[in-house]
């Protein structure tokens, strides 16, 4: 009976691994400048973790969240995200309707509470600034401030239809600028170590 209880656990976990890629790999084909960049943010919260001394369990849920996190750009209209300029007012505020759209795929998966949550909160920021909610410093999940570090770093290394990408060095300024307000101060020096002392790089895969 245990051997078959564990096994069906395994089957679970299997299956529960691939929905997470099925819907990384849905999300990203609907956005296709976004190519990579949930992988991509999963290996830097992940790199991140590691860094602020996070338990193994805590680094699987943020990679599964990091994994996740713009799942919900799949009920957005693809134009929108592949504009190349600058959304007006009304188009940022339709865009910024991936992250409930995204809780509600996540929650329907029955996924675990503290990812829903990561995923809910990555665009909040510590001073009150962020969204959906306006939440700020001590309201915001730990993996949620690792995730919202890792997904801006990310973002400005990479190419986008508006903007050419950022140089490591540029886009740390620019971490370091909004740290204390939008961005936990001890994430953003975890990052600047990653990649200055550790010379991390995103993998080519």
């Amino acid at each position: 009976l245990l051997q078959q209880t564990n096994q069906t656990l395994l089957e679970l976990k299997n299956s529960t691994a691939q929905a997470i890629q099925t819907l990384s790999a849905i999300t990203e084909k609907h956005d296709p400048y976004a190519a990579g960049h949930s992988r991509k943010t999963a290996e830097l919260a992940a790199a991140l973790g590691r860094q602020l001394d996070l338990s193994t369990e805590q680094i699987d849920l943020l990679c599964t969240a990091a994994a996740l996190h713009d799942v919900g750009k799949i009920a957005i209209p693809g134009e929108l995200l592949s504009k190349p300029a600058l959304l007006s007012p009304i188009e940022h505020d339709l865009v910024k309707l991936h992250v409930s759209e995204g809780v509600e795929i996540l929650r329907a998966a029955g996924l675990p509470k503290a990812l829903v949550t990561a995923v809910l909160q990555h665009h909040e920021r510590i001073d009150g600034s962020g969204y959906p909610l306006g939440l700020k410093d001590a309201q915001i999940s730990l993996e949620a401030k690792i995730l919202a570090v890792a997904d801006s770093m990310e973002a400005m290394l990479s190419h986008r239809p508006y903007r050419v990408a950022m140089t490591v060095e540029a886009a740390l300024n620019d971490l370091n600028a909004l740290k204390g307000s939008q961005y936990d101060p001890a994430i953003v020096d975890a990052c600047v170590i990653v990649f200055q002392q550790q010379g991390f790089t995103f993998s080519a895969v």
